[in-house]
């Protein structure tokens, strides 16, 4: 089993309202994303490009934007601590995401995920200042 089949299962078993381990799981995910982020990022999005069940690519855009929206506060600081490849790499595949997704909830929930983490980031002046640029330049135009 590839590491993205391993991820989209875990995203799949937090999803099971029965499932014994969900907690465990959730905390598995937020270990692994403080752990390793660019991996964390990077495997969500190859979950999303991915043929998986849409509750799973919707539970990917749900953990995406926990992560890298500094409106949402589960993985504090995590857009700074991904490389900037990656953020390069989430900027470009979201769009190429939303582009190939045939399901429209999916769709709209990573249009979602586009719009909160740009507009989160572009009113960041600390983020932008971690980054060492401006508030127009954490953003592609």
């Amino acid at each position: 089993m590839s590491e993205t089949d391993q991820l989209a299962k875990v995203l799949e078993n937090i999803l099971n309202p029965l499932a014994t381990d969900r907690k465990a799981n959730e905390e598995m995910l937020t270990t692994s994303a403080k752990g390793n982020p660019d991996a964390f990022v990077s495997g969500l999005l190859a979950v999303l490009k991915g043929n998986y069940v849409d509750a799973v690519k919707q539970s990917a855009c749900f953990w995406l934007k926990n992560a890298l929206s500094t409106f949402h506060s589960g993985l504090d600081d995590m857009y700074t601590k991904i490389s900037p490849d990656t953020r390069t790499a989430f900027q470009l595949q979201t769009f190429e995401c939303v582009a190939a997704e045939q399901n429209k909830v999916v769709r709209n929930q990573l249009a979602d995920v586009i719009g909160d983490v740009a507009a989160s980031l572009l009113q960041n002046d600390d983020l932008a200042k971690e980054l060492g640029v401006t508030t127009e330049q954490i953003w592609p135009n």
